[in-house]
């Protein structure tokens, strides 16, 4: 299949405006694996956006070629609610301006009630569960009462991303490490993604279990695949 441009709607919170998301599609919907990519939930975290600017060059160029297996999304401009926030010429795009709420953070828990969903469905086959599940998230999302624009710009981020096999959100600071944050749920596996990044660090948080704090994992690059890493503990940012 070829390349599709989907252009998603927001709920415009002014008279005479609009904003909408841009989500760059590749290879046949449904198939496996599924990678989902965004940039910039963080408005004013440009530099992502020019990753994905030039991701999307290569994808071109592979989807030509025929080279896409399975399906891949890339969303450049995650939060154009964000990217609208400009004060005497500086981006402002880190926190909501008509809640003062930081784009990232508290986003809508869609594993509230998943176990009720998937009760009694489950059995010992894996790939089955984890369609089930997948399908249960959907509908979790799709349950979602969004009202305003930045409520929907969640929304239809989710649902693009809910079922994918990997999930990339790029975010950048003006003095930082290249490094991959992810949780010990996903560790070694995300070890490959650490390898292909010149010089990583990897910092694996805890999700809801003591202590509160995360294992920063340093990887020597590209070639140590599944090498054994060296760790310090690290204080979890809020």
């Amino acid at each position: 299949m070829s390349k599709v441009v989907q252009r998603i709607d927001l709920d415009s919170m002014s008279p005479g405006t609009e904003r909408f998301v841009k989500a760059h599609r590749y290879g046949k919907p449904g198939a496996r694996p599924k990678a989902y990519l965004q940039a910039s939930l963080h408005a004013d975290e440009i530099p992502g956006m020019l990753a994905a600017h030039h991701l999307i060059g290569l994808l071109d160029d592979a989807a030509a070629r025929g080279e896409i297996k399975g399906e891949i999304i890339v969303v450049p401009v995650a939060n154009p609610v964000g990217a609208g926030q400009v004060i005497n010429t500086t981006f402002a795009g880190r926190y909501d301006f008509r809640s003062g709420i930081n784009f990232n953070r508290r986003w809508p828990d869609l594993s509230q009630g998943l176990a009720a969903k998937v009760k009694g469905k489950l059995g010992k086959d894996a790939d089955a569960n984890i369609a089930i599940v997948r399908q249960a998230l959907g509908e979790t999302v799709d349950q979602i009462y969004a009202i305003g624009e930045n409520a929907r710009l969640r929304r239809e981020l989710m649902r693009l991303a809910h079922d994918a096999d990997f999930v990339l959100d790029l975010h950048c600071d003006d003095i930082a490490l290249m490094h991959i944050y992810t949780t010990n749920q996903f560790w070694p596996r995300a070890q490959d993604l650490a390898a292909d990044v010149a010089r990583p660090r990897c910092c694996c948080a805890t999700i809801r279990a003591p202590p509160r704090s995360t294992r920063a994992s340093s990887c020597p690059g590209t070639g140590c695949r599944r090498k054994s890493v060296q760790t310090i503990r690290c204080r979890r940012r809020s």
